[in-house]
């Protein structure tokens, strides 16, 4: 994955992973069996995986000096932290009220939302430092 990194730039490795994400949280309502479950939860354990592991060098590309990492760092984790300590509450609500659909939906759409967010961060950047590999 690193070479991948390397290679296609952070911040496009994390737009493509955060679509792949978004795919696979949608697919949960494909799962009709036990196996299919398993097998999608493990693809969207790997995605996540992934992502998780692309963020920080992502946010660090966004430097533009080395003394600039650690801000970068701080303020995209913040953001990510109001998103995880807001989603489970608003998950638990929609799965008491809704059952498993509501769930599903809004993860999905987040997931998608986030995935945006990350493609207007890859165009922008590739703007600012003309290249595709950001």
């Amino acid at each position: 994955m690193a070479a991948l990194g390397d290679y296609y730039g952070p911040l496009n490795l994390l737009l493509i992973i955060s679509l792949v994400n978004a795919i696979l949280c949608f697919t949960f309502f494909g799962a009709a069996t036990a196996p299919g479950l398993i097998l999608i939860s493990i693809l969207y354990g790997v995605s996540s995986g992934l992502f998780n592991s692309i963020t920080a060098p992502a946010l660090m590309s966004f430097a533009k000096t080395n003394g600039e990492i650690g801000s970068r760092l701080g303020v995209g984790f913040l953001i990510c932290g109001f998103g995880a300590l807001g989603g489970t509450p608003v998950i638990g609500l929609l799965l008491e009220k809704v059952g498993w659909i509501g769930p599903v939906v809004f993860s999905g759409c987040m997931v998608l939302a986030g995935g945006g967010f990350v493609g207007a961060a890859v165009f922008y950047q590739r703007k600012e430092k003309v290249s595709w590999r950001v």
